[in-house]
C-alpha cells in the first residue's frame, strides 16, 4: 500500500486562510466586547450591540462564546494570558514577599483594566461553565503552578522553610488574594491601595515561614 501523500497545496492554503479569517473574527469580537463591556458596563451591553460593533451576526458570537458571561471571559482570557506570561518572565528577587505581591498584583491589574465589568467578570470566572470559562480556569491553574515554582525556588535557596508545601501554600495565597480582591471591588480605593493590602495579607502568611528576613530598604 503506497504511503499517504501530502495534501494538495491549494487545500493546505485554503485551511490556513480559513483559520486566519476565524482568528481575525475572534479578535474583532473580543475587541468589541471589551470596548462595550468596559465602556457601558456588562448589564447595559447586549450581545446584539457586540455583534454590531464587531460587524458579525449574533450567531457568530456564539461560535466564540457560549453565552454573554462567556463572552466577557473571552476578554478576560486575553488580559489574563498577558498577566500570566509576565509573571512567568519576571525574574526572582531576594525578597519573596515582593515577588509574590507583584505576581498576584498582575491579576489585580486585569480587574482594573475591566473597570465596571470587573465584578461580573469575577462572578463569571467562579461560576462559568462555557469554553472561555474553562480556558480562564486553566490559566489560573497555570498561574498557581508558577507561584508554587517560585515558592519552591525560595525553599531551595534556604529562604523558606522546607516544611511548607509549596502547592498548598500557593492556593492559600490565592485565597488571600480573592479576599483582597472582593474587598477592593466593593470600595472606591485605587489599585495601589489594593496592592498594599495584598502585601500585608501575604506577609501574615509568608513571614512566619521565612528562614531569613530581607534587608530593610535603605
Amino acid at each position: 500500500m503506497p504511503p499517504p501523500s501530502d495534501p494538495p497545496l491549494r487545500l493546505t492554503l485554503g485551511v490556513g486562510v480559513r483559520q486566519l479569517a476565524k482568528a481575525q473574527t475572534r479578535q474583532r469580537v473580543r475587541d468589541a466586547a471589551r470596548h462595550l463591556f468596559v465602556g457601558r458596563g456588562f448589564d447595559d451591553t447586549t450581545t446584539q450591540q457586540v455583534a454590531d460593533e464587531a460587524q458579525v451576526a449574533v450567531g457568530t458570537l456564539f461560535q466564540h462564546a457560549s453565552d454573554k458571561e462567556d463572552l466577557l471571559l473571552l476578554v478576560v482570557h486575553e488580559l489574563l494570558t498577558t498577566a500570566v506570561q509576565q509573571a512567568s518572565a519576571r525574574g526572582s528577587s531576594p525578597d519573596l514577599l515582593t515577588d509574590l505581591t507583584l505576581m498576584f498584583g498582575g491579576l489585580l491589574e486585569v480587574c482594573a483594566a475591566l473597570d465596571q465589568a470587573a465584578r461580573p467578570a469575577v462572578r463569571a470566572q467562579w461560576f462559568g461553565t462555557g469554553p472561555n470559562a474553562r480556558a480562564v480556569q486553566w490559566l489560573h491553574e497555570t498561574f498557581l503552578d508558577q507561584v508554587a515554582a517560585r515558592l519552591e525556588r525560595a525553599q531551595q535557596a534556604g529562604q523558606l522553610t522546607d516544611g511548607a508545601d509549596a502547592r498548598l501554600l500557593s492556593r492559600s495565597l490565592s485565597g488571600l488574594y480573592q479576599g483582597v480582591l472582593l474587598d477592593w471591588l466593593w470600595t472606591d480605593d485605587d489599585l495601589d491601595a489594593a496592592v498594599v493590602r495584598l502585601r500585608a495579607a501575604f506577609a501574615l502568611q509568608i513571614i512566619p515561614l521565612q528562614t531569613t528576613t530581607p534587608d530593610a530598604p535603605q
